[in-house]
């Protein structure tokens, strides 16, 4: 692919009482994650690959879906019998819409994710920006599998867009958002008010690095990806050289900072060497601490050797990667770990075990 190259500002937050307007417009209009599941034909429980599909129907939920996920330019006198013009004068104030004569387009994907709305940027690789990671399938499927019961403190690693954040904030007292890139933080921001959240926060740094004390639950989606042109955590996709340089380190900070009974789930591509298993780079990072946690590993193999965002190096082979998900659990005293393996057919096409009828 060329390169690509266009400056894109970021979403622009206005008052309270207009941003929930339009969300709400946007939902009367169904545009709603079942809506476009059905549209795709897809199962929405198993992620949308949003950008992959074709909408069944024209209607007006596939309007907003060529708009705000498909990048197509649409009319404006078709968006004006779907929503009202305050609303879409509030969309164009949060620099969610362009209108030019007479047509709509919009620099951002506007995903519906359960019953939240997240911006990010575009799929297409734009070098002229550090890119907020769209919500691939993985997006959905963690989303999907974190069981929403109260907790005290959520701590959301890699949050990009702040998408598990915002998810988690509905049954946490605090939430904490972690990226190192400044343009994530404005994001995930602008996201939690487009929401109405106002429990969680998003501070740049390091994983671990700002936060202190523990938590209960910490989510993330690390970039994972082998990569030899970028450095780990230098964009949403790269792990390093070895792809799992971020996730290595998330892995390792976990017996400081998740609470006893606390858990940790984790969506990743798992690039392990041929006759090598998860579990033994795991045990490996946590060291002694291994003994205090049991462990849940549900994966599958993946080729992950075409892309246009990285280029592995050359002496990796895929043979053995494994792309899913894996909860740690810390326990209140040490004994020999216990780990679990929930075979699947597959993740994310929706064949085999829907990923939301696991129970971590």
């Amino acid at each position: 692919m060329k390169p690509y190259f266009k400056q894109i500002s970021q979403p622009h937050v206005i008052g309270e009482e207009l941003m929930a307007d339009a969300i709400n417009g946007l939902r009367a209009a169904g545009y709603t994650l079942a809506a476009c599941a059905a549209r795709l034909g897809v199962n929405s429980m198993s992620g949308i690959p949003f950008f992959n599909g074709t909408p069944s129907i024209q209607d007006k939920v596939t309007l907003l879906l060529d708009l705000f996920i498909r990048q197509k330019a649409v009319l404006m006198i078709q968006l004006e019998e779907i929503l009202s013009i305050k609303q879409l004068e509030s969309l164009q104030q949060m620099n969610l819409i362009n209108v030019e004569a007479g047509e709509v387009t919009s620099d951002f994907c506007l995903f519906p994710c359960y019953d939240k709305y997240i911006v990010t940027d575009h799929i297409v690789k734009n070098d002229a920006i550090n890119q907020i990671m769209y919500l691939f399938t993985e997006s959905y499927i963690l989303g999907g599998v974190v069981e929403r019961k109260p907790l005290k403190r959520t701590l959301d690693l890699c949050t990009g867009s702040g998408v598990h954040a915002i998810l988690a904030a509905s049954h946490s007292e605090e939430v904490i958002g972690i990226d190192i890139n400044p343009r994530a933080i404005a994001f995930a921001e602008f996201n939690a008010q487009l929401n109405g959240v106002h429990n969680a926060k998003f501070l740049l740094g390091d994983l671990y690095q700002p936060v202190e004390g523990d938590f209960d639950l910490i989510i993330a989606n690390p970039p994972y990806n082998p990569d030899v042109l970028t450095r780990a955590g230098e964009n949403f996709w790269s792990g390093g050289v070895t792809g799992m340089e971020v996730l290595s380190q998330i892995i390792k900070g976990l017996p400081a900072f998740l609470a006893e009974g606390g858990r940790s789930i984790i969506i990743s591509l798992f690039p392990i060497m041929p006759g090598t298993t998860i579990q033994q780079y795991v045990t490996e990072w946590l060291g002694s601490d291994s003994a205090y946690f049991d462990a849940f590993e549900s994966t599958v193999f993946t080729d992950n050797s075409n892309s246009i965002y990285y280029q592995m190096p050359a002496y990796i082979k895929n043979e053995n990667f494994r792309f899913g998900l894996l909860r740690l659990k810390k326990r209140v005293s040490s004994k020999a770990g216990e780990w679990q393996v929930h075979q699947m057919q597959a993740v994310f096409d929706g064949a085999g075990v829907p990923m939301h009828t696991i129970k971590l």
